[in-house]
């Protein structure tokens, strides 16, 4: 009787050791997850845009949004009611595949006291929307990139006070109004 006594206890206690085991696996395997975020060539604000806060960068009701490129489109950036404030460049994009489209909806302004607005390397950009964009930079120009730089936005003000409003190697107005 007493060894039917044990034989039960080690069966018992086989379960609750498997099913703990299962948890410790189950957390471990999630912080992996968890650890091998996607991220973009994309900074805003010195935030760095991965798959985890693409949706709303800043957590603040989706403000700023970040769309990845796909088989038929650009990525693009959706800017609605935003103001973005940095010492440094704000949008900093380097070396993004089929560029990116910055989407202006609503009112939406960039200020920046050391670095650009929006700075691309090695990336086109187009600025469009039914919104307007407000730029102002005290020492970078307001909009700069080594590729083009296309405003289609319904009003685009930009503001630089030691440089040049916008520096780019290919500049083009498609619609809209662009005042530098």
């Amino acid at each position: 009787m007493e060894e039917r006594r044990k034989v039960r206890k080690r069966l018992y206690a086989l379960p609750v050791l498997t099913l703990l085991c299962m948890m410790i696996l189950m957390l471990y395997s999630h912080s992996v997850v968890m650890a091998e975020d996607i991220f973009y060539p994309i900074a805003i604000k010195d935030e760095k845009v991965s798959k985890q806060n693409m949706n709303d960068v800043f957590k603040d009701g989706g403000r700023v949004k970040f769309t990845p490129a796909n088989e038929k489109e650009c990525a693009k950036l959706t800017l609605t009611n935003a103001t973005l404030e940095s010492t440094n460049d704000v949008i900093d994009i380097d070396a993004m595949d089929g560029g990116l489209e910055i989407i202006c909806v609503g009112n939406n302004q960039i200020k920046s006291t050391e670095g650009s607005g929006i700075i691309a390397k090695n990336c086109n950009i187009r600025i469009s929307g039914e919104g307007t964009l407000k730029i102002n930079t005290e020492i970078e120009a307001g909009v700069k990139s080594d590729s083009s730089i296309e405003f289609g936005c319904k009003n685009i003000t930009i503001n630089s006070s030691k440089d040049t409003g916008v520096k780019g190697s290919n500049i083009i107005i498609t619609e809209g109004t662009l005042q530098v």
